[in-house]
C-alpha cells in the first residue's frame, strides 16, 4: 500500500482504540518506515540515505518487513513508550501490506515464505484504482473512529455499555494525577440506590482495586465498599492535576483555600482549618501548615 493509505489506517487504530493524539507522530511513523527499503516510497525519499543502501542490500520488502525486527522494538516498548507506538504502526503496515498481491514474508530471514490476508480475488494491487477506493473508505472510517475516540475508543463505548466498576477503576489508574470523577447507579449501604450519584475520587482505599470519593451534597468521605458500591460506573476526568504533598511531622492546617484531603494509616479525611495532619496530603488550590516549632509550609 502507499504511504497515505498507510498513514490513516495508522489513525483509524489510534481513534479506535483510544490512544493518546500525542502519539500520533510515532505512531504514523512508525507505519510508514517499513518502506524505508525503497528508496522511491515516500519515507524512502525523505530518508535516502538509509534506504538507497537497504534497498541494494535486502531489496523491498525483506527484513524491515519481518516479525523479527518489529516484535523486539515492540518488547523494547514495555519500558520506552515512543518504541512501542512506533512498534504499534509497524505492524499496522505489516498487516496492510499482507493485503497486496505480493504479500509479505513477515518471518524473513528465517523463510522467504510469503503470507497474505485473503485469495488473490480479494487483495489489492499497489497504487491501484482498487487501493484508491480503499484509501476513501479509510478516510470515512477515520471520522468515524474519531467520534470514537471522544469515548476513549472502544473500550470506552464498551465501559458505557457494560458500566463494569473494575473498568472504571482501570480508567482512573490510567489518569494518574488527574482530577478525576466516578458517575452512575450507586447502591449505598442502607439499600437506597442513586440513580444519577456523582463522587469526586480522593484517592485509592485499604484494599487494592477500591477508591474512596468525596460526595460534595453532602460534604462526606465515602469508602467503597464499606458505604456502597456502583451497580454501573464510569470515569470522567479534568485536565487539571491534584497537588499532593507529604508531611512527615505532626502540623496544624493553617488556612485551606480551595479542598484538602489527608491520608494517614490508610485513612482518607477532609481537611479543615485547625486539623492537624501527618502523611499524604492531596488537595486543590493552596494550602498552609505551620508546626510546634514553628515551622512553615506553604503551597
Amino acid at each position: 500500500m502507499t504511504a497515505p493509505t498507510h498513514g490513516i489506517f495508522a489513525g483509524i487504530l489510534l481513534f479506535a482504540f483510544g490512544m493518546p493524539v500525542e502519539v500520533a507522530p510515532y505512531l504514523i511513523f512508525g507505519s510508514l518506515l517499513p518502506d524505508i527499503d525503497h528508496d522511491r516510497s515516500f519515507i524512502g525519499r525523505i530518508l535516502f540515505p538509509i534506504s538507497y543502501p537497504l534497498n541494494r542490500k535486502f531489496g523491498h520488502r525483506n527484513i524491515t518487513h519481518s516479525l523479527l525486527v518489529w516484535i523486539p522494538l515492540l518488547v523494547i516498548g514495555i519500558k520506552y513508550k515512543i518504541a512501542m507506538w512506533i512498534a504499534i504502526g509497524g505492524l499496522s503496515h505489516l498487516f496492510l501490506d499482507m493485503w497486496n498481491l505480493t504479500g509479505v514474508g513477515i518471518f524473513k530471514p528465517l523463510t522467504d515464505k510469503i503470507f497474505v490476508m485473503a485469495n488473490k480475488n480479494f487483495r489489492i494491487k499497489v497504487g491501484s484504482k482498487n487501493e484508491f477506493i480503499l484509501m476513501l473508505v479509510f478516510s470515512m472510517m477515520l471520522w468515524g473512529t474519531w467520534e470514537l475516540h471522544k469515548k476513549k475508543g472502544l473500550r470506552g463505548v464498551t465501559r458505557e455499555v457494560i458500566g463494569a466498576y473494575e473498568m472504571s477503576y482501570d480508567d482512573y489508574e490510567r489518569n494518574g494525577l488527574e482530577i478525576s470523577y466516578i458517575e452512575g447507579k450507586f447502591r449505598q449501604k442502607e439499600g437506597i440506590i442513586k440513580e444519577e450519584a456523582k463522587y469526586l475520587i480522593i484517592g485509592e482505599g485499604e484494599s487494592e482495586g477500591y477508591l474512596v470519593l468525596y460526595d460534595k451534597e453532602n460534604d462526606k468521605v465515602i469508602e467503597i465498599p464499606k458505604e456502597g458500591k456502583f451497580l454501573k460506573s464510569k470515569v470522567s476526568s479534568e485536565k487539571k492535576e491534584w497537588s499532593t504533598m507529604k508531611v512527615s511531622d505532626v502540623m496544624e492546617v493553617k488556612s485551606i483555600d480551595g479542598m484538602a484531603f489527608q491520608k494517614a494509616t490508610k485513612k482518607w479525611r477532609k481537611l479543615t482549618k485547625g486539623d492537624y495532619v501527618i502523611g499524604t496530603i492531596n488537595y486543590l488550590g493552596s494550602i498552609e501548615l505551620t508546626g510546634s516549632n514553628k515551622k512553615t509550609i506553604s503551597s
